[in-house]
């Protein structure tokens, strides 16, 4: 859903994780890129990349992911990562 101005998200916009997470858009799964803790997901309809965006960064028509059905967790790989980077 296209964000209605700067810095203001659609209602029921998805909050993410730090965890590794994907989009389903235009008929396949999109790796989210820099996924943070409570970011938005914006979707490039162009490139059919998916990246977050903090709130400050969220432009007028950018296309904000709202609610959760499409998106999926990889808990394990999150897991995986946190418990590589504890350890380093």
């Amino acid at each position: 859903m296209p964000a209605p101005g700067d810095m203001i998200f659609p209602n029921n916009f998805y909050s993410t994780t730090n965890n590794p997470t994907q989009v389903f858009y235009d008929g396949e799964w999109i790796e989210v890129e820099g996924t943070m803790m409570d970011k938005v997901i914006v979707i490039n309809a162009i490139t059919k990349r998916a990246y977050c965006k903090s709130i400050r960064d969220v432009k007028k028509g950018d296309l904000i992911v709202v609610g959760e059905a499409g998106c999926v967790l990889d808990l394990l790989k999150g897991l995986e990562k946190a418990r590589a980077s504890s350890s380093s």
